[in-house]
């Protein structure tokens, strides 16, 4: 099969081919069955691809594209501060639920619910504070 021939097949498929062209493929297609076979799989294959299911962009695709487009002129500094805030925001999440489970055990173990309550704060003087000592050895 020549390759000039074959281009055209694949051309008909694309495009109308003039009236010298369609000759031209029409006589080889009658003299040859290797280029009939190849034509009939060619169509084959379009007709499947015209059949199977079409590209899905997932949801605000084209959004998320022209963004990253006009912010293209970011530098890495921008970068990497949206990258620690986009990791901080799940760590400040799991803290607030962390101390919020603290505190309603303190509540739940005075069994008093009042502000007082809601921090455990120890007992101790100014004197304890400054000399941590005191509170081991004794006065």
């Amino acid at each position: 099969m020549k390759r000039k021939i074959y281009h055209l097949l694949l051309q008909s498929f694309d495009r109308s081919l003039s009236i010298n062209e369609q000759r031209i493929l029409s006589t080889a297609l009658e003299e040859s069955d290797v280029l009939r076979k190849e034509e009939r799989l060619q169509k084959r294959i379009r007709d499947a691809a015209k059949m199977g299911p079409g590209a899905h962009f997932s949801p605000f695709f084209a959004e998320r594209v022209i963004n990253r487009i006009q912010r293209g002129n970011e530098t890495v500094h921008d970068l990497f501060w949206d990258m620690l805030i986009a990791q901080f925001k799940p760590m400040a999440i799991a803290a607030t639920a962390i101390m919020i489970m603290l505190i309603s055990y303190n509540m739940f173990q005075q069994k008093a619910f009042n502000v007082k309550n809601l921090l455990p704060t120890a007992k101790i003087t100014y004197e304890e504070a400054m000399d941590p000592t005191l509170a081991y050895f004794g006065e």
